[in-house]
């Protein structure tokens, strides 16, 4: 049984219900219906709801109208049911109403271009720069903070200085034969000598000229080719050596060898007239008067020489690192003349290489590390000679010769 109010009307003062009222509402208490409205009091009238009506509300009947602003507390809503949906765009909820958010970097979006002065100091490691960075040199504080070690061997040899190249766009390595002798030492020998082996100067001060019966030194100068030391194996087949062997000093690779000859011969070479080796290498002696270098004289040693041999028809070039079989190259030049000709030979450590220029042209680097080019630390000596043989006289002039090395 349900119950609804009919009316609510304030009369003024109260008044007690009549013995029918109250008889009428006994009956709607007890289930019977009079048909017959309830006063009580002159204030309230109830009556019974007709069969079928019900004064419960329905599910979804109760609407936004019907509730008091303020009647619904949070106690009243179910717990986990409010969600994103459920917020209006313009809440602007107080950062303070916000639990700690714990920001991770797969929150921040990759075009959030967060402000610099946002950040705190980053102390950027190296780990943190990458590889390919590439960044511009003007960003970089290298002030007093470069040392020798940090400059790369491949790009110039130690002690060479630093220029700016002829078109003003880069920096460039100057030739080390024009630098003063702090960092590097220098010998030199030239045609102006009396007496004895022709002395030199510097790494060049002590030579020993080639042995042999009819060998003989003279100091000329000539309006064709200036000054030289003209050097003569004489008319004999005792294999009598024209020229020097150093055997007071040595270098090696690791300081980077440069030695360069100005000479000539006095006649053009014929095949089996002689054997001329000029260069570096690892022998510093000179065999026994009247015994041959032979042909295979570099083989089992180490060193460059440029020349020829008993049998050869050309300029060769020779190398070998210590085996037992050098490797013995036509030089492309053609067969030995008797004009003035110039040699560079340079040994470089870094990366490892033989280069030479015959008459101020490049020939091809020589870079064999296992058969050719001489280990980093092997001794090399200084070598200018010519053997003769036959009884014809071969004489050998030198204009000069100039030897350098790194010295640290």
């Amino acid at each position: 049984m349900s119950w609804r109010k009919t009316t609510n009307t304030r009369q003024g003062t109260s008044t007690l219900y009549g013995a029918a009222d109250y008889n009428t509402l006994m009956d709607l208490l007890n289930g019977v219906d009079t048909g017959q409205p309830v006063n009580i009091n002159n204030n309230w009238n109830f009556t019974r709801a007709p069969t079928g009506v019900s004064t419960t509300p329905g599910p979804g009947s109760i609407t936004t109208a019907m509730l008091a602003d303020g009647a619904v507390t949070g106690v009243k809503i179910a717990s986990g049911t409010i969600d994103n949906t459920d917020i209006s765009a313009t809440a602007a909820i107080a950062k303070s109403k916000l639990a700690a958010l714990n920001i991770t970097d797969a929150d921040v979006s990759a075009t959030a271009a967060i402000a610099k002065s946002k950040l705190a100091a980053l102390n950027v490691a190296n780990a943190d720069v990458a590889a390919a960075a590439a960044i511009a040199y003007s960003k970089l504080n290298l002030g007093s903070s470069i040392v020798p070690t940090d400059l790369n061997p491949a790009s110039g040899q130690p002690h060479q200085a630093l220029r700016i190249n002829s078109a003003g766009t880069a920096g460039e390595y100057a030739d080390a034969q024009y630098l003063p002798t702090a960092g590097r030492l220098y010998g030199v020998r030239g045609g102006w000598g009396v007496g004895g082996i022709n002395p030199g100067t510097g790494l060049l001060s002590s030579v020993t000229s080639g042995n042999g019966t009819g060998v003989a030194l003279n100091v000329a100068c000539t309006s064709t080719d200036g000054n030289f030391c003209q050097m003569s194996t004489g008319t004999n087949n005792t294999f009598a050596r024209a020229g020097w062997f150093c055997n007071a000093m040595g270098t090696m690779r690791k300081l980077n060898p440069r030695i360069r000859f100005r000479f000539r011969f006095n006649t053009a070479f014929v095949s089996g007239q002689g054997i001329c080796y000029i260069g570096l290498l690892t022998s510093t002696a000179q065999p026994a008067a009247g015994t041959s270098v032979l042909s295979t004289y570099l083989d089992g040693k180490s060193g460059v020489l440029f020349g020829y041999r008993a049998a050869d028809t050309t300029w060769m070039i020779m190398t070998n690192n210590n085996i037992a079989t050098a490797t013995y190259t036509n030089a492309g030049l053609g067969a030995p003349d008797n004009i003035a000709h110039t040699l560079d030979v340079r040994i470089v450590d870094s990366p490892a290489a033989i280069k030479w220029s015959f008459d101020g042209v490049a020939q091809t680097d020589i870079t064999d590390t296992t058969n050719s080019v001489p280990a980093s630390t092997t001794v090399l000596s200084p070598l200018f000679m010519v053997e003769a043989q036959t009884a014809n006289n071969v004489a050998l002039f030198e204009h000069w010769t100039q030897l350098s090395m790194d010295w640290v």
